[in-house]
């Protein structure tokens, strides 16, 4: 985030605005819809990429479409949307564009929804922020460690990280209280079995 970007408040209001067209059912196999790589596709060529991945925009009219699939697919015209605001003509890194809408958009839709990027304040932020980081700019105002902190702070990906990672800490150490157990019970068995041992030795001395 070296290069200094538009004000965060122009790149929200453009996401908050939206036409609801482009979130409408997308297409998918013989089933009519947007054409959601044809609008993405035509994005990135605006943006100067002159070979957007064929292979990646033909995978956003799916055979079948399910509700992760639809999530995604509008998600990543969100991003399109906002990608194609005026301000990034001549500005942003088009390889670097079509990256961000590829990897960090497909995260950001594993763990909220179109409509909350385009109506929830928070999500907006987030997406013009992570947006602006992809193309190593930082909001207008701020100094890199100001826009990392804030993104830091309002990342909806990283809470799920730290959620996962916290899980992951908590089936660990269940699973290592169930190895003790385990360990314990066994250790009991055999103790009884020495004790009962040694009292059928002692009864036939005796």
């Amino acid at each position: 985030m070296t290069v200094e970007g538009p004000l965060l408040q122009y790149l929200m209001r453009r996401v908050s605005e939206m036409p609801s067209d482009l979130l409408a059912e997308p297409a998918s196999g013989a089933a009519p819809g947007l054409e959601a790589g044809a609008v993405t596709g035509d994005v990135l060529r605006g943006l100067g990429l002159l070979n957007p991945d064929a292979r990646w925009l033909a995978s956003l009219r799916p055979a079948k479409l399910d509700k992760k699939q639809r999530n995604l697919i509008r998600t990543t015209q969100v991003g399109s949307w906002l990608l194609a605001d005026p301000w990034f003509q001549g500005k942003a890194n088009p390889a670097q564009a079509q990256v961000w809408l590829v990897t960090v958009v497909r995260d950001l839709a594993a763990v909220t929804t179109a409509e909350a990027l385009v109506n929830d304040d928070d999500r907006r932020e987030e997406l013009a922020r992570l947006c602006l980081k992809a193309l190593e700019l930082r909001p207008q105002g701020e100094n890199a460690k100001q826009a990392q902190q804030r993104l830091e702070s309002i990342s909806s990906v990283e809470r799920e990280r730290v959620i996962a990672a916290s899980r992951g800490l908590q089936e660990a150490a269940k699973k290592r209280r169930a190895e003790e157990e385990e360990r314990a019970r066994k250790v009991r068995e055999e103790m009884a079995r020495k004790a009962a041992e040694e009292a059928a030795a002692k009864g036939t001395r005796e």
